[in-house]
């Protein structure tokens, strides 16, 4: 039973309270970093009534996949995945879909952009609209990958 304490203790140490005094040794470097930043990803967790899925599933194919295809093309946008989430818990998303951009200013679309990216979506806005009801964005989150440069 000490063993384990004595093993508990030096985990804590490092992990918890001592950790402070490992972080300020590791971070005494502020020139050097341990990572570099990656692309740009929009994550989006959306909620689909399993009767009104394929209809979803649809409207991502033929508006959501046409538009960035046209991102793709022009380099902006590196990739675009859906996911399905087919054990969700009740009332929580069940597709997430992933949208990778080069970088934060490929996020900065000027209106010809759009426009062009749009373009190749008969009735967008109408399409749009009726997905509204179809699905509900549960949230969406900004976030850049890090990559690690692995030790030295």
């Amino acid at each position: 039973m000490n063993n384990i304490v004595k093993k508990l203790f030096v985990i804590l140490c490092l992990c918890g309270f001592g950790g402070y005094g490992l972080s300020a040794q590791l971070s005494s470097d502020t020139n050097a970093r341990s990572y570099d930043e990656g692309s740009v990803w929009i994550i989006s967790y959306v909620f689909v009534e399993s009767h009104n899925f394929n209809t979803y599933m649809d409207f991502l194919d033929n508006v959501f996949r046409p538009i960035h295809e046209v991102n793709l093309k022009s380099g902006r946008t590196l990739s675009f995945k859906i996911l399905e989430v087919p054990y969700a818990r009740e009332g929580e998303a069940n597709v997430i879909i992933l949208e990778e951009f080069k970088n934060m200013a490929a996020l900065d679309f000027t209106v010809e952009e759009l426009d062009k990216a749009y373009a190749s979506v008969e009735d967008f806005s109408t399409l749009q609209k009726s997905t509204a009801e179809i699905r509900k964005i549960k949230g969406e989150v900004l976030s850049r990958e890090i990559i690690l440069h692995g030790s030295k």
